[in-house]
């Protein structure tokens, strides 16, 4: 996934030429040296368009050597998303995995080319799911339009692996109890005080294993969970956005098209709010010149401060030239991507910046934005 502080350090400025390169990805290490391949032909695309030689020349080899090195990291390919992203300029290299599946491309320019993570950082619409049962741990990233499974390092499995972590030598079964209640225990794991710490300890490492995918966020975790154990993990949780209402039952029969209908019907207006309310704005303040479908005017308002909210389809491109010590753009054959620029300036100036659906914006265009005067 994109945390906002890897996304913010791509908007840095800098100096160079940038590299952006996104891939799809499998999950399967059976599928690595596919992966592998598709990387290198990228990498041999790069460098031509950085140096004009193959990706064996001098130079090249000598301005990709970090993203060479990654053809020979095999862990690279046992990703828990389905999208790789890889972004190098003089100085600088980053690899970012990605929760969905993404479209080859490689740009080379000035600046980084983030659209392609619009629908993983921008406003409104993401959030997790966490199917908590003592047999199997799953945790989830959606977004409006999809619900992507992940397994973040250190995240524990299962009760069991828990208690065998705390003491190796205690032996424990256990089988659901109905809808609501706690598991039923077996074996040496002593009455029902003990049951209880057991369950409470197994919900602060699941919770422990979470906190470095959540401390940068603030979207909503949606527990899928029996009652007794949702409660449980709200108790002992240093999360502060877990939703209020739960997926209640057992989640280990549920599949991940099932959680994902259960979840965004409870999330709700909550679901569609930033996109939905930033498209009723500029429906409600068009004609009144706070409003602008032009993708150069919109770049100069975002490089003033002047958008509030910013809605751009991720695979738009539209050509044109822009002087970043002035603010001033135009439409042109050459450049750069206009919409990339506008993005970019608007996460900046902390506009609403909200990725349109994959059906595009109706009778609106690549991108549209509201202004603040």
């Amino acid at each position: 996934m994109v945390t906002k502080a890897q996304f913010e350090e791509l908007l840095e400025s800098r100096e160079g030429r940038h590299l952006s390169l996104y891939m799809p990805i499998h999950r399967s290490s059976a599928e690595g040296e596919q992966d592998r391949t598709l990387l290198k032909n990228l990498l041999q695309q790069a460098a031509r368009s950085l140096t004009g030689e193959d990706l064996i020349g001098n130079d090249a080899s000598r301005i990709l050597a970090p993203a060479i090195k990654l053809l020979d990291v095999p862990i690279l390919w046992h990703a828990n998303g389905d999208g790789f992203g890889l972004f190098l300029a003089p100085g600088f290299f980053r690899t970012i995995q990605l929760s969905g599946s993404c479209s080859e491309k490689v740009v080379v320019g000035r600046r980084f080319h983030v659209l392609p993570l619009l629908p993983e950082i921008s406003d409104g619409g993401q959030f997790f799911v966490l199917a908590l049962d003592e047999n199997h741990v799953r945790s989830f990233r959606g977004d409006r339009y999809r619900l992507v499974e992940f397994e973040p390092p250190g995240l524990a499995e299962s009760l069991a692996e828990v208690m065998k972590l705390d003491d190796p030598q205690k032996e424990l079964q256990y089988h659901a109890t109905a809808k609501g209640g706690w598991p039923m225990f077996h074996g040496n794991a002593g009455g029902s005080d003990d049951m209880e710490r057991q369950v409470q300890r197994f919900c602060e490492v699941v919770d422990q294993g979470l906190h470095p995918l959540l401390r940068e966020t603030t979207a909503p975790l949606v527990l899928a969970a029996t009652v007794d154990l949702a409660a449980e993990y709200r108790k002992v949780t240093h999360y502060g956005h877990v939703w209020p209402h739960v997926i209640e039952g057992s989640p280990k029969m549920l599949t991940t098209e099932t959680l994902y209908g259960k979840a965004t019907e409870l999330l709700g207006a909550y679901f569609f709010s930033g996109f939905g309310n930033a498209l009723d704005r500029y429906h409600e303040l068009a004609g009144t010149g706070q409003t602008s479908l032009d993708a150069a005017e919109i770049c100069a308002a975002a490089w003033q401060g002047r958008v509030a909210d910013l809605i751009v389809e991720p695979s738009a491109c539209v050509m044109g030239m822009m002087d970043d010590a002035t603010g001033s753009a135009r439409l042109s054959d050459e450049g750069e991507n206009l919409v990339n620029v506008a993005a970019i300036y608007a996460f900046k100036n902390r506009a609403g910046v909200f990725s349109a659906p994959p059906s595009g914006l109706p009778d609106l265009g690549p991108l549209a934005a509201t202004f603040r005067y």
